[in-house]
């Protein structure tokens, strides 16, 4: 399931990265306040700590837990690996400058 998670959120960024850097463009500039080297270690650090924190908070669980095809577990693991993946786009991707501005 992890990997179907992982090659789908890959899929969707790849196709709609252009669309999602719009709706991003807003965030831009103050992502840019942070310097790169640092953003770029910021990119694997904050998803991992997202993901650990959502997974040792039994209060998000319920939140997070609804989806009723895949059951709570797996609808857990999709919205941490949403975020997750949200947070580190934010951080490492560098938009066009058309978008960036």
């Amino acid at each position: 399931m992890v990997l179907v998670i992982g090659i789908t959120i890959t899929w969707v960024v790849r196709t709609y990265s252009t669309r999602i850097d719009e709706v991003l463009r807003p965030v831009w500039p103050y992502r840019n306040r942070i310097p790169p080297r640092f953003r770029k270690v910021l990119g694997w650090v904050v998803p991992v700590t997202i993901s650990f924190l959502i997974g040792v908070s039994p209060s998000v669980w319920p939140l997070l837990g609804w989806l009723p095809i895949v059951g709570a577990t797996a609808s857990l693991s999709i919205f941490t690996a949403l975020i997750a993946s949200l947070a580190a786009y934010i951080l490492v991707r560098e938009p066009s400058h058309a978008h960036a501005r």
